[in-house]
C-alpha cells in the first residue's frame, strides 16, 4: 500500500493515525545513484574480462596482424628499429627517427 514518489523523493504509506511520509534527501540520493553505477561497472567489467579471456587467443595479442613490409607510409628520416614488446623478441619491431630527443 506504500505509494512512492520519485521526483519529490517521498514515500507515503498507510500508518496507525494516518498517512505517514518519509522524505528522501537529494544529495544522498544522487550519491547513492553514482556509486550503484559504479558498482555495476566494476561487476561488468569482470564478466567481460572473462569473456574475453575466453575468446582470446594470447598469442594473437603479441603478434602484428599485418607484416611491417606491406606498410604504405614512408619516412622522411632515419629510422631504427626498436622493439615494443619485450618479452617477445620475435614480434615486429616499430621504426623510430633516428633523430628523436631521448627523452
Amino acid at each position: 500500500m506504500a505509494r512512492p514518489c520519485y521526483v519529490y523523493l517521498k514515500l507515503k504509506m498507510p500508518g496507525p493515525k494516518g498517512v505517514t511520509t518519509v522524505t528522501g534527501n537529494r544529495q544522498r540520493a544522487e550519491e547513492c545513484l553514482q556509486k550503484g553505477s559504479k558498482i555495476a561497472d566494476d561487476q561488468m567489467a569482470v564478466v567481460e574480462l572473462e569473456e574475453y579471456k575466453k575468446n582470446a587467443d594470447p598469442s594473437d595479442l603479441l603478434h602484428s596482424k599485418k607484416p611491417t613490409s606491406e606498410s604504405a607510409f614512408l619516412s622522411a628520416g632515419e629510422t631504427k628499429p626498436v622493439h615494443i614488446h619485450p618479452e617477445d623478441p620475435i614480434a615486429a619491431p616499430t621504426h623510430i627517427s633516428t633523430t628523436l630527443d631521448s627523452k
